[in-house]
């Protein structure tokens, strides 16, 4: 039997969402192939069906939706741990420089020529830094020190140079073995962090100004996320010497610093995402 066309159109929109029987969609799909004023609007209706209804689709955006929620929960927590732990082992482990005296160490000179040094003090440890031709020395404790009763420590004589000195980094050094004309020598506390704090303050203050200025743009979002290193790494400079700058030795403290901003990195960058999501 062959369906007119208004027949047609109004079996269309069944036939097009897969609601028709199969009589009905045969006798629809039979007219349509020689009309092309109803196969136009097949096509019309095909382009503008409703998507088939996923019930899945919003339960899972709804748990995606959770897991990130938690994911950044945990980041901001695990950030904020890891930066409070790296800064207290940081000052635990901070060596302080003990002054010279004469009971503080003796020096013996083996029949190899090597020095052989032993510090009174108990749970001290002993460093070394070989400058040119003269040796400088000297003695620390910390919190976490170990508990040795003296510690000795053997210099050999190819690296001794002319002299051995002690340095305290609190005056002049003293001269504890050999002969030098250097009178009046000191070891200088290393002020590289103070650069590095002022460095990063800068850079604070002109990544903020940027940020600010773009605050509505993708490159501002972009700018903020810069802006947060060296705020992370001023407040974990604070977190691991204090107020202080200076330090005997660059290389530990910065190293703390480092991995103390970098947790703190991640606890500020979750927090912003969890912020801008809930939004």
């Amino acid at each position: 039997m062959e369906l007119a066309c208004g027949i047609v159109r109004d079996l269309l929109p069944l036939v097009v969402e897969g609601l028709s029987g199969e009589e009905s969609r045969a006798a629809v799909m039979e007219h349509i192939a020689a009309c092309p004023e109803c196969r136009r609007v097949k096509s019309q209706l095909e382009q503008d069906a409703v998507p088939e209804f996923a019930p899945e689709t919003p339960l899972q955006a709804v748990k995606n939706e959770i897991v990130a929620k938690r994911r950044r929960t945990v980041g901001i927590a695990v950030g904020l741990v890891l930066a409070v732990v790296f800064c207290v082992f940081a000052r635990l482990t901070e060596p302080v420089r003990l002054p010279y005296s004469d009971d503080l160490l003796t020096v013996d000179t083996l029949e190899s020529g090597d020095l052989l040094v032993t510090v009174s003090q108990s749970h001290a440890g002993i460093t070394v830094e070989h400058t040119g031709v003269e040796t400088t020395l000297s003695v620390w404790k910390n919190a976490l020190s170990p508990q040795n009763d003296r510690e000795t420590l053997v210099i050999p004589s190819e690296e001794l140079g002319s002299a051995l000195y002690y340095a305290d980094f609190a005056g002049e050094d003293t001269l504890i073995w050999g002969s030098t004309t250097a009178d009046g020598r000191q070891t200088l506390p290393r002020l590289v962090l103070g650069y590095y704090l002022a460095i990063a303050a800068g850079m604070a203050v002109i990544l903020g100004i940027l940020a600010a200025v773009c605050r509505k743009t993708k490159i501002g979002k972009l700018l903020l996320y810069i802006w947060l290193a060296p705020v992370c790494y001023i407040i974990a400079h604070f977190g691991v010497m204090g107020l202080s700058t200076v330090t005997a030795d660059a290389v530990r403290p910065l190293g703390w610093i480092l991995v103390a901003a970098a947790s703190l990195y991640l606890a500020a960058v979750s927090f912003i995402r969890l912020v801008w999501h809930k939004q």
